[in-house]
């Protein structure tokens, strides 16, 4: 029986370790890449994604976005797995229709997400970029230009409860720092020391706003001028999720008045991003380039265990981490 063919869709600045996927796969499939665009393709440009597609058994999705138009026309697919948790990229309900595995990887990469999340925070609130880029400038030593604030000092609010939340609770509670959240559920006994309340208070009530929610139909620009204007004087905001829950026109004017002290983001509202946008102007903020799952331990683990379940799937097993019940 001949192997099957698995495509990764990656890019140079979204990579994908596909040694680790041609270990997990062994000899059942044979691994390739292709660089699947972001935006929706129509006419010349689906057909050339579609010939690209069209004898794949299994995607590993990293980059690019599968839409319906896609999907429809690749007669072998059996299942996608996404690099990471989010499934926004993949039309999932089209995906169930063809009898097509849907599957991420949960807590793949929790460690290196809740790691630069802490790093952005701190970053932020002591001024370690701008105390960087200003010494190099000046070659001024005065490091009272760069008084900055202790995170644990601080109330951390955060948007969503799930394992990277949970992971940064937890160390900014090594830190000292006081942790609020909100989430649809209660939290689990073991996070009992986290108070999980209202949206609106988590907002009221936090020095640093942190977000931890999928981009979906209701996170997208969830958090908007409203919320900001909301937020307590002097407060700061962090993302590692994704751009478009935050509307960025509403968090550039908040960074602007002075109504917010900072931001921290490793994702923005168009990736790549406008890099005219005041954003890089203002010495209040840290940008990191969506990076936070991308250790290479994370890519390595994403990558074994999403080729896994394709493995289980094209052996005719059910996937351990399907997010759908396809119609097969």
């Amino acid at each position: 029986m001949p192997a099957a063919r698995v495509i990764a869709t990656s890019d140079p600045l979204y990579r994908v370790d596909v040694e680790a996927m041609r270990a997990a796969l062994g000899a059942a499939a044979t691994v390739s890449e292709f660089s699947l665009p972001r935006a929706r393709q129509t006419g010349a440009d689906l057909e050339r994604v579609v010939a690209a597609l069209e004898d794949a058994d299994g995607l590993l999705v990293r980059i690019g976005t599968l839409s319906r138009e896609i999907i429809e026309r690749l007669p072998r697919l059996k299942v996608v797995a996404l690099h990471g948790v989010g499934v926004d990229q993949v039309d999932v309900a089209a995906a169930t229709e063809h009898g097509i595995y849907v599957t991420n990887v949960p807590g793949g990469n929790t460690p290196g997400v809740v790691e630069l999340t802490i790093g952005l925070m701190i970053g932020m609130l002591r001024r370690i970029p701008a105390a960087d880029r200003g010494l190099r400038a000046s070659n001024d030593w005065d490091g009272s230009r760069f008084l900055g604030s202790e995170l644990g000092s601080r109330t951390v609010g955060l948007i969503g409860y799930g394992n990277i939340a949970r992971g940064v609770a937890r160390v900014c509670q090594t830190f000292g720092a006081t942790v609020i959240a909100t989430r649809r559920s209660d939290a689990p006994e073991e996070d009992a020391r986290v108070e999980i309340v209202e949206f609106a208070e988590v907002v009221r009530r936090a020095d640093i706003l942190s977000v931890h929610v999928p981009l979906n139909d209701e996170t997208r620009g969830l958090i908007d001028r409203t919320v900001f204007e909301r937020m307590r004087p002097g407060g700061y905001f962090v993302n590692v999720s994704r751009g478009p829950i935050v509307v960025q026109h509403d968090l550039v004017a908040a960074l602007q008045s002075g109504h917010l002290a900072g931001a921290a983001l490793d994702v923005l509202e168009s990736e790549p991003p406008d890099f005219s946008s005041p954003l890089f102007e203002l010495d209040n903020v840290v940008l990191t380039p969506h990076m936070a799952g991308s250790s290479r331990e994370s890519l390595a683990t994403i990558a074994r265990r999403a080729s896994q379940d394709i493995l289980r799937v094209l052996q005719g097993e059910a996937p351990l981490h399907a997010v759908n019940r396809p119609v097969r």
